[in-house]
């Protein structure tokens, strides 16, 4: 994406993810690249050139490098669906680690695949995270929705893309949470020091989802352990 649109790109790393070690196998084909076919690069490129001022740098990122980004996120399907079925009653729009604290936190609850398409329940795992203009028309519609749980670190950018979107497709946006629960408690932490632990998630999900019954289930099954 970086040599295609000529924008900077950055991961995120956590002492989580990094701080471990593990005897893998990497097939060098496992990854697909798709050189988009509805974006067409400007004759003289996307990088800067001499002489190049900032007014034109600026032109550039705007009305070049950000659709070209898109186009490569459209084109390789960074997000994904990972979980149930796009027609889902609930959604879980998840990101980074939080996906895997998501996934954790389901694992505990005893809900697989199947498990989630009997409920209604869909993961969405989101691989580009920093918004660019129109960002929330490009993904896809919560319409049909009844409610969606936004799970993501700090600053909501992920909530106001969905919510630009669902605006912008002039329809009715479903329940969206992430700061609070219904009783003003916080879902999530929002500073630095706090950590969003699988193990409190469990409790989260399966309340705010109406999952009481299988949150029961599984505290029952932990006692007889």
């Amino acid at each position: 994406m970086s040599r295609y649109s000529g924008l900077w790109v950055a991961f995120k790393v956590l002492s989580e993810t990094v701080d471990s070690s593990a005897s893998v196998h990497v097939d060098p084909h496992r990854v697909e690249i798709h050189t988009p076919t509805d974006f067409i690069l400007p004759p003289d490129g996307v990088h800067i050139r001499w002489p190049d001022d900032w007014l034109g740098q600026e032109r550039r990122v705007i009305t070049v490098k950000q659709p070209a980004a898109l186009a490569y996120w459209r084109a390789n399907k960074l997000d994904r669906l990972m979980m149930g079925r796009p027609d889902a009653r609930f959604g879980i729009v998840t990101v980074g680690k939080s996906y895997l604290d998501v996934r954790q936190a389901l694992d505990e609850l005893g809900i697989d695949d199947a498990e989630a398409e009997r409920l209604g329940l869909a993961v969405y795992k989101v691989g580009l995270v920093v918004a660019a203009r129109d960002r929330g028309r490009d993904r896809p519609s919560p319409e049909g929705k009844r409610e969606i749980l936004v799970v993501e670190e700090k600053r909501p950018l992920i909530e106001q893309q969905l919510k630009g979107g669902a605006v912008q497709r002039a329809g009715r946006p479903p329940a969206r949470r992430r700061r609070q629960d219904r009783r003003a408690r916080p879902e999530a932490p929002e500073d630095r020091t706090a950590s969003s632990r699988p193990s409190r998630s469990p409790r989260r999900s399966s309340r705010r989802f109406g999952l009481d019954g299988v949150q029961r289930a599984h505290q029952a099954a932990l006692r007889r352990c």
